[in-house]
């Protein structure tokens, strides 16, 4: 076995070995970032503040010639600050083009499966939070925002596009630009999970970590509601690439491209913890660009194994027509090497299920109101422990738990019911598929 392999992945009989191919988009929205910022971010990574912000010093660093800087910090630099990872799109006007074009059937049948069905995009919606102390580069703030902007895409979603949820954990001191590794001691989370039920109607079986970054605590909360996570960032540079203590660290990560449980007392290792985590590379970043190395393992993995998951992904903020072109490009080139095996372009939820063999399935969930005592009753199993209740009493939204009856059956009882606005149930089954119901008053 390799690392993360589980009995359900194996060779089915009489079928050719196939690579699943996930592009996640981590959709934020529109991103600014000013010279004096950029010339901030090298002044933190060790640029002396004798070098003034201009163009030109800009241009110099870009191109490994500004003299005064070690040689180290200069292929440094040179790679982070390269002029296209600060190519970003800076308005709706900017971005709404370059999505149009890639969610065109024309695109979409450009960069076609192996058997000519069209290109899938995975969108993995974040919300840049209310009451930030600054905004540096600019984000689109406030929840619902961003969905709300790209919901034509996911209410004509002729092409089977997977529709999922990404978060950054806002840091304790308010700045946009750093993110917690503690979602416990801030219920953010569920605030906007909870208005994206009532208010959007609206829920999600799959998840992406911003930053990457996950600890013990966030794994498990994702554990009560979640089956499945595609936050690995496997790098097989290992400790040159995540530091101890850093924001993101998987450190130990299985480099298995498809799904493995969790570890309860280490997120980063293979475990026995229900959901499943899958492995993820950049498309195209200073940190890494899909690489013929990492197409390989996944078609070797698919020859050895019968399938595998080949996960990537990039960001709304630039130009993704540029990442997709040279992503696909690498893909084809291995391909040819495995005329046995074939590789097709599905969303998250899909290539989660198919590769693990689980069977799809929708819960169907039903509620019973008695006074302020809330009976809730699923068809079938869960994932997890209990259905995610969301409650809006006033303008404030929260999370809060039922207590389990067995038979499929929850109990929740409202103390402040006078106050409750609206409430929502949602759940999904271990195949992914949600239902939910809200009650508004």
């Amino acid at each position: 076995m390799v690392d993360g392999q589980h009995s359900n992945v194996m060779r089915t009989k009489n079928k050719k070995p196939i690579v699943y191919i996930v592009h996640a988009v981590d959709v934020e929205g529109p991103m600014t970032e000013t010279l004096q910022a950029t010339f901030e971010r090298m002044y933190s990574l060790g640029l002396s503040k004798m070098i003034r912000p201009s163009s030109e010093n800009l241009k110099l660093i870009q191109g490994g010639r500004l003299s005064g800087l070690s040689f180290q910090l200069a292929v440094n630099f040179k790679k982070i600050f390269n002029k296209r990872s600060l190519s970003y799109l800076t308005s709706w006007q900017a971005i709404d083009p370059i999505i149009q074009e890639i969610t065109s059937k024309k695109f979409r049948l450009k960069h076609s499966s192996k058997d000519g069905s069209p290109y899938v995009l995975s969108w993995f919606i974040y919300d840049h939070h209310e009451g930030f102390s600054d905004n540096p580069r600019f984000h689109e703030v406030g929840t619902h925002k961003i969905f709300d902007h790209y919901h034509h895409i996911f209410r004509n979603n002729k092409f089977n596009d997977g529709n999922y949820w990404h978060y950054h954990h806002p840091s304790m001191n308010g700045h946009a630009l750093e993110s917690n590794t503690c979602w416990s001691n801030r219920p953010i989370h569920e605030e906007i999970i909870a208005r994206r039920i009532i208010e959007r109607l609206w829920y999600f079986g799959v998840f992406r970590a911003g930053l990457h970054i996950e600890r013990n605590d966030i794994s498990h909360w994702l554990e009560m509601f979640f089956p499945f996570d595609f936050s690995a960032r496997f790098d097989e540079k290992g400790d040159k690439t995540y530091m101890p203590g850093g924001d993101f660290d998987w450190r130990g990560c299985p480099s298995r491209w498809g799904g493995w449980h969790p570890d309860w007392y280490d997120y980063r290792k293979k475990g026995n913890m229900r959901r499943w985590l899958f492995r993820c590379t950049d498309l195209a970043t200073y940190l890494n660009r899909l690489k013929q190395e990492e197409v390989d393992e996944a078609f070797n993995q698919a020859v050895k194994y019968g399938n595998s998951v080949l996960t990537y992904y990039n960001h709304d903020y630039r130009d993704m027509r540029i990442e997709i072109n040279e992503g696909y490009d690498v893909i084809v080139q291995v391909s040819k090497k495995y005329p046995q095996v074939d590789w097709k372009f599905v969303n998250a939820l899909q290539a989660a299920q198919r590769h693990l063999s689980i069977k799809s399935q929708k819960p169907r969930l039903t509620y019973k109101l008695k006074g302020n005592t809330l009976v809730v009753n699923s068809n079938i199993p869960i994932f997890g422990p209990q259905p995610f209740l969301a409650i809006q009493e006033g303008d404030r939204f929260f999370r809060d738990n039922f207590t389990d009856e067995g038979n499929l059956t929850w109990i929740y009882k409202f103390r402040n019911f006078k106050h409750v606005k609206a409430f929502g149930i949602a759940a999904n089954s271990p195949s992914g598929e949600y239902d939910l119901a809200v009650k508004r008053f």
